[in-house]
């Protein structure tokens, strides 16, 4: 066993930063989940520690805190500005590292090979992108020179992929040190005395440039249980265990409006065998869900971000349905009635009981056949926009930010009513409460798993989520289709969401309990805002 450092001792390139903030790269988003999470997925079963540089001026937040410290990462601290060889024996020498074997891998990077482990070995990769890698000559297999560690690549240069491994971490300090702190001599200066064996890899991802990034982190592809997706360097193919729904998706796509085909990826393709499924442009852009879970964005970029969105709400909002009527009895219907059966179907499943008061953090809330009701109630009574074109799942994980154009592009819309009949209009208060639903109920850090629960007894939980206080101070000021969020009955829609989506969710018990204690957590928030005198 060896000690891994991982080296993310400087913020992200000025490219990345105005995409995700001032984070160091190993915060990156990639999957679902920070990029320190895979590197210690990688690294971890040949490690005895896994060290991480961190810049001294970055703040970890106190949710990546406790994660870090699940996976056993401790963090090391090197001062900002520092070069590369300076800030690797920077971080060593904290983390006491003087003697025996240890890994390095770069902050920005992965190399899925099954070789990793071995000593004395430089991992290096063939590229034609135009970027200031470290080109090496290899003679023999071993590394003899390093070629290049500051001018621009030329075609099918071989490069170091940011992954090195060495047997003694004694020789490896001097040699750097003997370099005047430049770490890709003192690699070269090290292979002189201890031979680095240069392993060509095909499986190097990149995460420190943007277009490199988008590229590598396509390898990682989310999906829900019941939704499977195939992602191909132009497009990514959508199959279900719900074909009907996914005629659906597919009818909504097909039938949109042409001046609404500027928010959504290019539709490719449609199969119906051996089941339905789809293709779409595979977009190499970030998820809202990805910029405020994993971001450090400030509030004048969300600004942007929420006038993206009413604008894609607002074009809808001039398609009126055919059938107001009908279109509007069926969205009524995603709310309490929704909430009604999905949480009694979870209610037969668990066993709680519905009839029962909770207490959340101290403060006890009525039933949750009462909070329906109440809920159901308020939406009754505010004003609902003529039924229009609508997305139907207009949520943070959904929606694609475009920083160059200032837009918007929208995947996985409802395409099917209430009763299940493909179906593109609706009640534009859903999309809001959506979105909603993500900004100001932190949907998507529960997802993440950036939450607390504990079950102090029988309904009675304490419960707290990480989420992002600006974004949703932003949100609640922020008027959409001309109205205030309040006006659009979002707090209530909100929780009734929460609570529709209990039986969706019977894979991951945790957040299924999660899901319920939002709610409630909402509905309580909801309710002590309306006693607030207005100012």
């Amino acid at each position: 066993m060896t000690v891994v450092l991982i080296t993310s001792g400087a913020l992200v390139s000025s490219e990345l930063a105005s995409e995700f903030g001032l984070i160091p790269p190993s915060f990156l988003p990639v999957g679902g989940q920070r990029l320190f999470v895979h590197q210690q997925r990688l690294v971890g079963p040949f490690a005895s520690r896994v060290l991480l540089s961190l810049p001294d001026s970055f703040e970890i937040p106190l949710r990546d805190r406790d994660l870090l410290a699940e996976l056993g990462i401790e963090v090391v601290r090197v001062t900002s500005g520092l070069s590369l060889g300076q800030s690797v024996l920077s971080a060593l020498t904290a983390g006491d590292v003087v003697k025996g074997p240890v890994m390095i891998l770069h902050g920005d990077t992965l190399v899925l090979d099954a070789w990793l482990g071995q000593a004395d070995v430089i991992s290096v990769a063939r590229s034609r992108d135009f970027y200031a890698w470290a080109q090496v000559e290899v003679t023999d297999g071993i590394l003899r020179d390093i070629v290049s560690d500051s001018r621009y690549g030329s075609a099918e240069a071989l490069v170091a992929t940011g992954y090195f491994a060495f047997s003694d971490v004694a020789a490896l300090s001097q040699h750097i040190v003997a370099e005047d702190g430049e770490f890709m001599r003192g690699v070269r200066s090290y292979s002189g005395d201890m031979p680095l064996r240069a392993v060509e890899t095909t499986a190097w991802c990149d995460f420190g440039h943007v277009h490199t990034f988008f590229l590598s982190r396509s390898r990682f592809v989310t999906a829900r249980s019941f939704n499977a997706f195939v992602a191909e360097p132009r497009s990514f193919q959508k199959s279900s265990a719900n074909p009907a729904k996914l005629r659906g998706e597919f009818q909504w796509f097909d039938e949109l409006p042409r001046e609404l085909r500027c928010f959504v990826p290019a539709v490719l393709d449609a199969k119906a065998t051996p089941s339905f499924s789809y293709s779409l442009e595979n977009l190499y852009l970030s998820t809202l869900s990805e910029l405020a879970v994993f971001g450090a964005l400030p509030t004048s970029t969300w600004s942007y971000i929420f006038e993206a969105c009413d604008e894609f709400l607002s074009a809808c909002s001039r398609h009126r349905a055919p059938n107001p009527e009908h279109a509007s009895r069926q969205a009524a219907r995603l709310y309490a009635e929704n909430a009604c059966t999905r949480l009694t179907r979870y209610a037969r499943a668990t066993g709680i009981d519905l009839t029962h008061p909770w207490i959340v953090n101290g403060t006890q809330t009525p039933p949750l056949e009462t909070v329906i009701a109440v809920c159901g109630q308020a939406i009754e009574q505010t004003l609902a926009p003529k039924a229009c074109l609508t997305h139907g799942d207009f949520c943070f994980s959904n929606i694609f930010y475009d920083f160059r154009s200032r837009s918007i592009r929208v995947i996985d819309p409802r395409g099917v009513d209430a009763d299940g009949n493909p179906s593109r209009f609706g009640d534009p208060r859903y999309d809001i409460a959506k979105l909603h639903h993500s900004a100001v109920g932190c949907y998507d850090f529960i997802i993440a798993g950036y939450f607390d629960y504990q079950l102090n007894a029988p309904y009675d939980v304490s419960f707290s989520v990480a989420g992002a206080p600006e974004i949703t101070a932003l949100f609640e000021a922020t008027p959409f289709l001309g109205r205030p969020i309040g006006a659009h009955g979002a707090e209530p829609i909100s929780a009734l969401l929460f609570l529709s989506m209990l039986p969706l969710h019977a894979d991951n018990k945790d957040r299924q309990s999660a899901f319920l204690a939002n709610a409630l957590r909402l509905f309580i928030r909801w309710q002590e805002q309306n006693r607030r005198p207005s100012p």
